[in-house]
Formats: C-alpha cells, sequence, structure tokens
C-alpha cells in the first residue's frame, strides 16, 4: 500500500489530504481546510503579511504533525500567493524549518495539476481560486490548453 499527505497552501486556505492506493484502487480521507487567508495584503503591499503567514505555518505544522503521526510521507505545494509575492522564498524557507519542502507551482503546472485532480487529466477545467484562476484542457498525454491568470476570487 502506497501513502502520501498532500498539504496545498493556496491564498485563501491552507488544504489538506491522506490519501492511499491499494489493490489499484486510489481512496481519499476527507479533506481537511484551515482558512488562513495568507494572501490577505498581497495587492497593496506585494508582500505576504507577518499575521497571515503566521496563520498559514500554523496550519501547515498542524497538517505535517498529522502525517508525521500516521508515518506517512508530506507533498506541499503552494499556488498564487507565495509565487506572486516578494516574499514568498521567506515564507517557503520558514515552512521548511518547521519540516515541510514546499514546492512554487508555476502557472501551468497549477493548471496541469487541477486538470489532472478533477478529471483525471480528461476534458477541461476552470478553476477559480483565491489569487489566481486556471484553465485546462486536454488529456494525460497531450494538453491544448494550459493557462492561469493573476485574478481570483480575493
Amino acid at each position: 500500500m502506497k501513502q502520501a499527505a498532500i498539504i496545498d497552501v493556496g491564498s485563501h486556505s491552507i488544504r489538506y489530504a491522506v490519501g492511499r492506493v491499494q489493490d489499484g484502487q486510489a481512496r481519499m480521507e476527507p479533506k481537511r481546510l484551515e482558512s488562513t487567508h495568507l494572501a490577505e495584503g498581497v495587492s497593496k503591499t506585494g508582500r505576504l503579511g507577518e499575521v497571515p503567514m503566521m496563520r498559514a505555518l500554523w496550519a501547515i505544522e498542524a497538517f505535517a504533525r498529522d502525517a508525521a503521526e500516521r508515518g506517512v510521507p508530506v507533498y506541499a505545494y503552494a499556488t498564487s500567493a507565495v509565487r506572486d509575492s516578494e516574499n514568498g522564498a521567506d515564507f517557503c524557507q520558514r515552512a521548511a524549518a518547521l519540516g515541510v519542502q514546499i514546492q512554487v507551482l508555476e502557472p501551468e503546472e497549477e493548471a496541469r495539476l487541477a486538470l489532472l485532480g478533477a478529471t483525471g487529466g480528461q476534458g477541461g477545467l476552470l478553476d477559480i481560486g483565491g489569487g489566481s484562476t486556471e484553465i485546462a484542457v486536454g488529456d494525460k498525454e497531450d494538453y491544448s490548453g494550459l493557462w492561469s491568470f493573476q485574478i481570483g476570487a480575493m
């Protein structure tokens, strides 16, 4: 059986899920979510604020602790808030000090992964996030379109 925990660091919330593959069947536990408002104030300052970063780091630490207690590896990804802010690298360093390495997704990769996660990689997707919107069209082998726009629900 293969198991992993995923931490999705978004502009508005941190999402956490644990999944496993056994006998060719994928199963996900119910997702958990913490609203951290990480991108709060970024549009005015271009930087992640100290208080939103602390809220997000607290959630990341709690989710990582849960994964460690289960003995499953953690894969953490960040999107628009971290990618577009001047101090996103600092935020990632602070998460690394907690034992969580965050991979910041490029816009097209964010679109591709959204399509893969929502549809298994077939068809099309419009994903309106907190800080960006992704449009993806195609299948696992041939993506005819992957777009990301710096406009989201926040």
